[in-house]
């Protein structure tokens, strides 16, 4: 199986912090999975808890005296960096893998997760977050312009200062490059920072579920030049996964599924192009 040479070894809390531009505290980052569907019909989800992080231009605990000063409404985040968490796999195998694919498309930016501040007041944040392309070509070469298919999620999050927090969730969809179909994240939610200038989203947690069915029909290449694809569903199964969820809306019968957690940063940027930008499917070759 060609998988097994990308594995790497599992990350650890205090690399997460690194990435978040977080210093280590006594504080941890606790994960708590059921298998079972809430009394309201929810998903159950990996609820993150997130560390005593300190904002870096107050010096303060985030919540404690940090207030946001700009008005980032109609702000564009780029994710530039991605950590999976979960699915983790027997030794974070999967989790792994994941990162060292994903992470690095998000670095190069051939995978490019935007989110768009929709409207802040009262203390509700509404974010639209959605897979987009970096055009190469025309009077747009340069920008960012938002993917037409997967459509994007919207997450209604709550906030106080410096920090938001999860609210109502939103099904989030990305496409990543050399892949045969969307990742599907039914209950997504997000929790994290925002650096008092506006500039930067740190030390944020997406959440979600990844229904079993929709990792059965993920085809992708490993690297670019890879001569086939892994399918998702098989390489999770041939580690030793099987579904810890069930109750999941994955809207084809079926209840079964993983819990989705990712730890990343997003910094603002203004390089947006208006419209939506057609998908190109991808085929495996043979």
């Amino acid at each position: 199986m060609q998988w097994v040479r990308f594995l790497r070894p599992a990350l650890s809390l205090l690399s997460l912090l690194a990435l978040c531009g977080c210093p280590a505290t006594d504080a941890t980052v606790a994960a708590d999975a059921t298998e079972a569907a809430d009394p309201a019909g929810e998903p159950a989800l990996v609820d993150l808890a997130l560390s005593d992080a300190i904002c870096p231009a107050s010096g303060a605990l985030c919540g404690t005296g940090c207030e946001l000063a700009p008005d980032i409404v109609g702000w564009y985040y780029r994710v530039d960096k991605l950590t999976v968490q979960q699915p983790a796999g027997p030794e974070g195998a999967v989790a792994a893998t994941l990162t060292s694919l994903w992470g690095a498309q998000v670095t190069s930016d051939d995978l490019v997760i935007l989110m768009h501040i929709l409207a802040r007041a009262g203390g509700k944040l509404k974010v639209e977050v959605a897979s987009a392309v970096l055009l190469k070509s025309g009077v747009d070469a340069g920008k960012y312009r938002e993917l037409a298919d997967p459509g994007p999620a919207t997450l209604d999050l709550t906030y106080d200062g410096c920090d938001f927090t999860k609210g109502a969730g939103g099904t989030l969809k990305i496409l990543p490059p050399f892949s045969t179909n969307a990742v599907v994240l039914p209950g997504s939610q997000a929790a994290g920072h925002i650096t008092p200038d506006g500039e930067t989203l740190y030390g944020v947690e997406l959440t979600g579920s990844l229904c079993a069915t929709n990792a059965n029909v993920i085809d992708f290449k490993l690297t670019p030049d890879s001569s086939g694809c892994v399918n998702m569903g098989q390489f999770m199964a041939d580690v030793g996964m099987a579904p810890d969820l069930q109750g999941l809306p994955c809207g084809d019968g079926t209840s079964a599924g993983f819990a989705f957690s990712s730890a990343v940063e997003a910094q603002h940027v203004t390089n947006i192009a208006d419209g939506l930008e057609p998908a190109t499917a991808y085929v495996c070759p043979p």
